[in-house]
């Protein structure tokens, strides 16, 4: 939802007292805002799919026969898989001594926030997510890993929209 949008949602939100039927506006907005960042980045990278003229994907999809294994994403008619790193969507360190948020410098010169947790971001975590990513790739499917930059900057949908297309 866009800035423009989230302002007419807040601005009709507040004509409707609680317990009165809200906006359509309204309700996405709410919902929105009860998003994990993780389910944000998914949210947005499905609108971008959409606008590039590709289907809605399938969430969740367990593309291994035996093992409980699921795509956050998938395509499963063209055999792609969309994964989200989750060591992007770990907690921001804070300085124990004055609680201000730790950044480092890249080698661009640009800042970047510096995270702790994620799912993806142990060793025994990035091993298991290199056994899965293997069994995918055996099993005939095409497994696409992105950073929550990726899906910011529109590379990630780009990118699965031209393997979509490409793809047969």
């Amino acid at each position: 939802m866009g800035k423009l949008d989230q302002l007419i949602a807040q601005q009709v939100a507040k004509q409707y007292p609680a317990g009165m039927p809200k906006a359509p506006a309204a309700v996405a907005l709410e919902k929105e805002e009860k998003l994990s960042a993780s389910e944000k980045y998914i949210a947005e990278i499905i609108r971008q799919l959409k606008s590039l003229g590709l289907p809605e994907p399938v969430r969740e999809f367990r593309f291994h026969p035996e093992r409980q294994w699921r795509s956050d994403l998938a395509y499963p008619e063209k055999k792609i898989l969309i994964e989200f790193d989750g060591g992007g969507f770990g907690r921001p360190v804070q300085c124990h001594h004055c609680r201000a948020t730790v950044m480092r410098k890249l080698k661009d010169g640009r800042w970047s926030m510096v995270r702790e947790g994620g799912r993806h971001s142990g060793g025994l975590a990035l091993e298991k997510d290199n056994e899965k990513r293997n069994a995918a790739i055996a099993l005939g499917f095409r497994p696409l890993g992105f950073a929550p930059k990726h899906v910011k900057d529109g590379y990630a949908a780009q990118l699965v929209a031209s393997i979509y297309n490409s793809a047969i």
